[in-house]
């Protein structure tokens, strides 16, 4: 962006854009382990080690 001339601004709202869809990734991918953990039964520490790696990613 900055060799075709574009303004930093720009490239900032790009950047800023680009971590908030791997921010919202993240999070689903964790939910969707803590979903799958709780259909399977899955132990009290497993569900905790997840909730402590979503919580994490705030």
């Amino acid at each position: 962006m900055l060799d075709e001339g574009r303004d930093c601004t720009d490239l900032l709202n790009q950047l800023s854009a680009a971590s908030t869809a791997l921010t919202r990734a993240g999070f689903i991918i964790i939910s969707t382990g803590m979903q799958h953990c709780n259909n399977n039964n899955g132990s009290v520490a497993e569900r905790e080690a997840l909730e402590k790696a979503f919580m994490s990613l705030a």
